[in-house]
């Protein structure tokens, strides 16, 4: 949070939006959906477990910050999960954001909620988060860890043997 503090301009919180069954209607947040949600039970329960969940969580952006793409919106134009970009310009619903390939405008995603008592409710999100640190785990490579480094070159900028290069 203190690199998106540095930087100047609006922040603005993107929440997570969920669509209530039963026309219960869309409201901001999982916890009021969870305190919104007719019935009980299932549902509830499913909302509860959604709140506790990494991937639900409201999106902070200013423009100019750094973020990584959170889930695969088009994997042929290199916007997949885990893509870097830098924040262009913010909408209502949406962020503009330059990766590798070019502006692209980055929309809410919507997904199903699963879980007993859940067939209508959805939740949507901007798959954006403030991006400090980025690491890659091997199941995101296909399932196989990523391929090893090439053979560092004869040193050009260490003043020994780079004895630091296992």
């Amino acid at each position: 949070m203190r690199a998106l503090a540095a930087l100047e301009g609006e922040l603005r919180t993107y929440p997570v939006r969920v669509t209530l069954p039963g026309g219960a209607g869309t409201v901001d947040g999982l916890e009021a959906a969870a305190a919104a949600a007719p019935g009980g039970g299932a549902l509830k329960e499913a909302l509860g477990d959604a709140v506790r969940d990494a991937k639900w969580r409201d999106a902070l952006l200013k423009v100019g910050a750094t973020v990584v793409l959170t889930t695969n919106l088009n994997v042929d134009a290199g916007l997949f999960n885990g893509a870097i970009g830098v924040v262009q310009e913010l909408h209502a619903d949406a962020a503009s954001v330059r990766f590798r390939g070019g502006v692209s405008n980055v929309p809410r995603v919507e997904f199903p909620l699963s879980g007993a008592g859940c067939d209508d409710v959805r939740i949507s999100h901007l798959p954006l988060r403030a991006a400090y640190s980025h690491t890659v785990d091997k199941s995101q490579v296909g399932g196989a860890a990523a391929p090893p480094s090439p053979p560092h070159a004869a040193p050009t900028h260490c003043p020994t043997p780079c004895q630091h290069i296992a």
